[in-house]
């Protein structure tokens, strides 16, 4: 973790000394003088369009999460200047990426297979989380907020703490609200409780989880009401900002997965793996006939994660552009594959550790090293955002409240055809110094992780898991135990 840390670090140092401001915090900082500004003079519905007073900031509050304009109206409000609030924004994201990490590996060390920790954090590493650490958008905050929610849930923290992180939570964006909320229920039900003490602490959680949603709910309704005058968040509401047919759903939805310019596919293959193999492992265990709420666990967090796609794929920009790959999918997704890996089943358990300890582990590092460098050196490339969604003859005047056709002709060529790939911009980071030493970082913070958990792995297989680990394998009861027994059993049987 050591070099994880370093990645980390150098994360954080661009962040500080030269951070991409272009992006929603542009528009979110000057929507955070409107707000100072009516908040100034009484005024506490229809902020958007109020114009009196002397000295008022131009321009309206803005459709952005209430969890990013707090911040922002604090610092406006003490008189800071927009550069040093939209600076300190952006150090914030850094900052945010440190703890999403450390609370991933605390939960999966206290609750998940060891084999699943290296996984999930070469996943999260070579992912576009770092470069959303560097920019002026709230992706990274946002991701670690969910991802702390659902961490107090699976550790079985206080009712009071639960509450308080999913209604947060819940302010990340409006539309998140539901999908916390059913990925807390799944955590909630599919820990396996034992005795009647147990079975009340869940439903103090459950409580804690619905009263969580409503209260964020609530929060984003209360600040619609300032800024709008209604509960509803109306510059997303526009017509046009709407996928105007079926054809166009499913064109951005498969987009969202596979399109090389901004698919899972290509910006997070590692998320899409470790979805693969717990749903997969959640097949086969189902098939043979164990239907409780945690074997089928991965099977929901999957049904969850397309529900969001097809929901983003409403929307006439999936991928949030201009940005850096899948953006509108990093504030849940982190949170999902940590649900997935803690309720993996023993049959994607022994999978992910015969892979672990077999000969097959170098090669696949190889390609995760070499996909994912990108995501990493585009920290040196301040420009390949804005060059590769520069100025082009496909997309001349073609903005969805003008010409709909132009647009997603737009859309289709940018996600699919336009070359070079957006990848390929981020690898231009390598043209110095700073790129290859992030570069060198990563590629080694990758072996290493990936060189432990094979040698865990290879401990587990062996029958010589400590006992910490045969606890934290069953998630708080002895199915860890049976785990590692049949381990042995199909060994003894090779």
């Amino acid at each position: 973790m050591v070099l994880v840390a370093a990645v980390l670090l150098v994360d954080s140092w661009v962040a500080l000394r030269h951070p991409t401001l272009s992006g929603d915090a542009l528009g979110l900082v000057a929507g955070a003088q409107k707000a100072v500004d009516c908040l100034h003079h009484g005024v506490l519905t229809h902020c958007d369009t109020w114009v009196g007073g002397r000295g008022v900031a131009k321009g309206g509050v803005g459709p952005w999460p209430l969890m990013q304009y707090v911040p922002a109206v604090v610092m406006r409000w003490l008189g800071m200047s927009r550069d040093a609030t939209l600076r300190v924004l952006i150090v914030g994201n850094a900052l945010a990426l440190w703890a999403l990490f450390g609370v991933v590996w605390v939960t999966l060390r206290r609750t998940a297979a060891a084999a699943w920790v290296p996984p999930l954090v070469v996943a999260l590493l070579a992912s576009p989380l770092l470069w959303y650490g560097t920019a002026a958008f709230g992706e990274a905050l946002a991701a670690a907020v969910v991802v702390a929610a659902i961490a107090a849930l699976l550790l079985r923290s206080r009712p009071v703490l639960v509450f308080a992180l999913v209604a947060l939570a819940g302010t990340t964006k409006e539309t998140n609200v539901a999908f916390v909320a059913a990925l807390g229920v799944i955590c909630v039900l599919a820990y396996r409780v034992k005795g009647p003490e147990e079975r009340a602490a869940s439903r103090r959680l459950l409580v804690a989880v619905v009263v969580g949603s409503v209260a964020g709910a609530a929060a984003n309704a209360a600040f619609n009401i300032f800024r709008f005058g209604t509960v509803r968040n109306t510059i997303y509401l526009q017509a046009f900002e709407r996928a105007p047919n079926a054809a166009v759903v499913t064109r951005a939805f498969a987009g969202q997965w596979v399109a090389p310019n901004a698919g899972l596919l290509w910006f997070w293959p590692g998320a899409l793996a470790i979805l693969g193999l717990t749903v997969a492992g959640a097949v086969w265990t189902v098939r043979r006939g164990d239907r409780t709420w945690a074997t089928v666990a991965p099977l929901l967090v999957a049904v969850v994660a397309v529900a969001d796609v097809l929901g983003l794929a409403t929307w006439y920009s999936p991928f949030g552009w201009i940005a850096w790959g899948p953006r509108l999918m990093l504030p849940l997704l982190p949170a999902m594959l940590l649900i997935s890996c803690v309720f993996a089943g023993d049959r994607a358990t022994d999978l992910l550790q015969r892979f672990l300890a077999g000969r097959w582990l170098w090669p696949t590092a190889v390609v995760v090293a070499a996909v994912g460098l990108p995501e990493a050196v585009v920290l040196f490339h301040a420009r390949a955002v804005s060059q590769f969604f520069g100025p082009d003859p496909h997309c001349t005047n073609a903005h969805p409240s003008h010409n709909l056709s132009r647009y997603y002709r737009c859309f289709d060529f940018t996600a699919w055809h336009k070359r070079p790939f957006l990848l390929q911009r981020g690898l231009e980071g390598l043209g110095g110094v700073g790129g290859w030493v992030i570069g060198v970082l990563f590629v080694g913070a990758v072996v290493m992780v990936l060189k432990t958990g094979r040698t865990s792995a290879r401990r587990a297989l062996r029958g010589g898991a400590s006992d910490d680990e045969v606890l934290r394998l069953g998630v708080g009861d002895d199915d860890g135990a049976r785990r590692l027994l049949g381990d042995e059993v199909e060994l003894l049987g090779e």
